[in-house]
């Protein structure tokens, strides 16, 4: 019986791969699971329209994503926090607030997970910060952010 994967399969196949699996193991394993269905043309047709649909939308993401690292990349904003007399910061600032203030300074909407930080910011001064793009693409740009004292 050929079955389209729906999910990987551990010893059987892959996710959206076309396999050719025993009836029994189908019916009660995978069809029972939702881990696979069993691969008619219709099915199949229906995979291929799909996958072309993905890749359309990740093509536009792409462009999105390469417009916003244009603007952002090299930079800089700035971010107020209280702090003491040493320029230690009372509170870390965030990848929350970073973004935040990404996209009141420079018009550009994040995700706070884009937000990079080696290491959080604790201290006054200026920081470099990596913003990556779409997990899929590897996109990255450079922001430096200055931390001033309230």
């Amino acid at each position: 019986m050929k079955v389209l994967l729906l999910k990987d399969v551990q010893g059987t196949g892959y996710e959206d791969e076309i396999k050719e699996v025993t009836e029994g193991f189908a019916r009660n394993f995978l069809f029972k699971k939702k881990l696979a269905v069993v691969a008619t043309d219709q099915v199949i047709a229906q995979m291929k329209q799909e996958k072309e649909r993905n890749t359309k939308n990740a093509e536009k993401e792409l462009k999105i994503f390469q417009k916003k690292a244009g603007r952002i990349d090299g930079a800089e904003i700035e971010v107020e926090e209280r702090a003491n007399e040493d320029g230690g910061l009372y509170a870390a600032v965030s990848q929350a607030k970073i973004s935040k203030a990404i996209k009141e300074q420079l018009g550009v909407e994040l995700d706070p997970k884009q937000v990079r930080l080696d290491k959080p910011i604790k201290e006054v001064g200026e920081h470099e910060v990596r913003l990556r793009f779409g997990f899929d693409h590897g996109l990255e740009a450079d922001l430096r952010i200055i931390v001033s004292p309230k």
